[in-house]
């Protein structure tokens, strides 16, 4: 589906500008945009479900009364750019993070099959090689680039996903999935994409030792661009009559954790792109959305 417009971070879907500037907050808080009470900030507890952040100074405002500068209720809320290397940052919404890849699926009965939703995601920044990304707290997949020329193309932020699979496994597919694709996915410029299957030496843990960062996927890439499959947002085809649309299914060797890297191809010329992720359990968020793995057992 091609359209500027409609996707492009519109009041239904995301706050994302180029200009945005990461909050960068102290140990110990996380940054809450929260449509309930207004807040807007760093907090020491979860300030969206609270009547106001004890840490910003003030005491909690009359109903009614509080900044009115939040944004109406978001899928995502996030930013551009990059984190300083020592930044705590942690940027989240009222809709946070409702389900986890685990507990990792563990029982793999010959003939079976399953599917795994929500896999994990974590940030992959070019400018700062050495941050160890957590794992994303919202589980969304953001790719950026930026073109200063018009003609040289140079990415910024990458997303390694991880999907945890039960011993045993015989077949993996990864896909997509996505409804609402107003509320749920949004790009910038141009989107097309390239999906990199990355071999893990051991576990993720072990490879990564829990957060991995740009200097540790670099070595596990088989070869510079790769594609192991790539796809143009832009071209996405028309909604199916269930109300959603799909990436064909792509299989994949199967691993203890199958990782995957996402990045945006030259073709962008400066883009922004974003997927929102969920397994169905949050509301407007609802029905399941975002990558997924299929596997046989």
């Amino acid at each position: 589906m091609r359209s500027y417009s409609s996707l492009l971070f519109g009041a239904a879907l995301l706050r994302v500008a180029a200009a945005s500037k990461w909050v960068d907050c102290a140990a110990g808080t996380s940054y809450y945009v929260c449509q309930s009470n207004g807040f807007r900030g760093c907090c020491s507890i979860d300030a969206c479900n609270a009547a106001w952040c004890p840490d910003a100074g003030s005491p909690a405002p009359p109903p009614g009364t509080g900044q009115t500068q939040a944004p109406p209720p978001n899928t995502l809320v996030t930013v551009t750019g990059a984190p300083p290397a020592t930044s705590t940052a942690a940027c989240t919404t009222k809709y946070t993070r409702t389900g986890t890849t685990g507990p990792r699926p563990t029982d793999c009965p010959a003939g079976t099959k399953g599917r795994v939703w929500f896999p994990d995601s974590y940030d992959i920044f070019h400018d700062h090689p050495n941050y160890e990304s957590n794992r994303n707290p919202v589980g969304i997949v953001m790719l950026h680039q930026e073109s200063f020329d018009g003609k040289t193309v140079v990415n910024k932020r990458d997303a390694l996903i991880r999907f945890p699979v039960p011993k045993g496994a015989k077949t993996c597919m990864v896909g997509l999935q996505m409804t609402n694709i107003q509320v749920n996915m949004g790009y910038n410029g141009g989107s097309a994409y390239n999906v990199e299957y990355i071999k893990l030496q051991g576990s993720f843990e072990e490879t990564f030792h829990g957060k991995p960062s740009y200097n540790k996927v670099q070595p596990l890439r088989v070869a510079e661009g790769k594609k192991d499959w790539q796809g143009d947002m832009t071209s996405w085809p028309e909604v199916q009559a269930d109300g959603k649309t799909y990436l064909t299914l792509r299989p994949l060797p199967c691993a203890e954790d199958v990782t995957v890297l996402m990045s945006l191809l030259a073709e962008s010329s400066g883009a922004t792109l974003i997927f929102g992720q969920n397994n169905g359990t949050s509301g407007r968020m609802s029905p399941d959305h975002g990558f997924y793995l299929d596997y046989t057992c």
